[in-house]
Parts: C-alpha cells; structure tokens; sequence
C-alpha cells in the first residue's frame, strides 16, 4: 500500500488535484477547521480563494515524527520547500503528483490570493521560482521509495483523464470529472504583460 502526496507551490493546483483524487475514492488527510479558517480569511466577496476547500495538511503533523507514515493508503497535500516537507518524508511507498504552473500565473494569482491580507510574493523572480522547483523535484526522484509524477497545470485542465490514469487505485473517470476550467482563473494568455 502507498500514500499519495500532492506537492509543487502555493497556487499551482495542489487543491484542485486533492479534490480529484478525494472524488476518485482515495480519503484525504487535511485539517478541516484549518482549511475553513484560511478560506475564510484569503476570501472576499470579490476572491473566492478556493470554492470547496484547501486541503492543506497542517505544519506541525507534517513535523511529527514518523510522518506520513501513519496515513497509508491517503492523500495528503505536503508542498515543496521553502512552503513544505515533501522532499523529507519517512522511508515509505509513495505515489508524488507535484503540479507545475507557469511563474507568472502564479504571481498573479498569489498577488490575489494573499497579498491583500499582507502577504509577500516568495520568489525573486521567474529563474528562482524554476530552480526551487526543480531542485525538489530531483530531490523526490532520487528517492527508491517514490512514483513522481510532474504535472503541468494547463495540461491537466486541458485534459485531466490522460493524466488521473497515471495514478494507481483511482477511479480516473471520476477524479477528472472534478477539473473544472473555469477555476483557471490567471491564464498566462489573459495577463497582461508587466502585469
């Protein structure tokens, strides 16, 4: 048995893989008043941050020792560092969607997501971004313990079967029928450039 983990950076469509996967009959591992309390606190009547749910797995569970060991057979969102743990879990059997956006959409929708209540944008620019991002995913593939998969957000919006049958014990069908377009809300080719 394995445990799927849900990685890549704030913003990149962690969640919407979560929900995915939750609809494709694997349980999820996440901290539901956490999850209200940040959806409520990143909304306004404006921004829905996310309309179902966050699915963040709290900073100390992913600390304790022995993590995820105890989760075996569930999904649990753990994002790259500096954001999370995932290059640093336990010896295990794992199954790594680490979801990739394009920088700039993520800046875009970070600026609208946190930066209203005071967040600042963690990277210096689009080259950090990337070699933080592919210094994890080395990191995640020198693991013997560990199936990555690396997705790109535009692709799976685009076509989410192709990529839920690459995941073991899923109903795919189901899990893909939970991508919607609509939530690809900063495309790069709606931004304006500079923006």
């Amino acid at each position: 048995m394995f445990t799927y983990i849900v990685s890549g950076f704030p913003r990149s469509g962690t969640s919407m893989v979560m929900q995915a996967l939750e609809a494709g009959g694997i349980e999820l591992v996440y901290s539901e008043l956490r999850d209200k309390q940040m959806n409520e606190a990143m909304s306004d009547k404006e921004y829905k941050a996310n309309p179902k749910s966050l699915y963040e797995t709290p900073v100390p569970l992913q600390a304790s020792p022995g993590f995820p060991l105890p989760y075996t057979g569930k999904a649990l969102k753990v994002l790259l560092p500096p954001f999370g743990t995932a290059t640093t879990l336990e010896l295990g059997i794992y199954v790594v969607i680490i979801m990739k956006r394009d920088p700039e959409e993520v800046r875009q929708s970070f600026e609208a997501f946190f930066m209203p209540r005071g967040g600042k944008w963690p990277f210096q620019n689009r080259d950090h971004y990337n070699t933080l991002f592919e210094s994890g995913v080395k990191l995640l593939k020198l693991r013997n313990d560990t199936k990555v998969l690396v997705w790109n957000y535009k692709n799976v919006i685009s076509q989410p079967l192709k990529h839920f049958k690459q995941v073991w014990n899923i109903d795919a069908k189901a899990a893909a029928s939970i991508v919607d377009p609509e939530l690809y809300r900063f495309q790069l080719k709606k931004l304006t450039k500079g923006a």
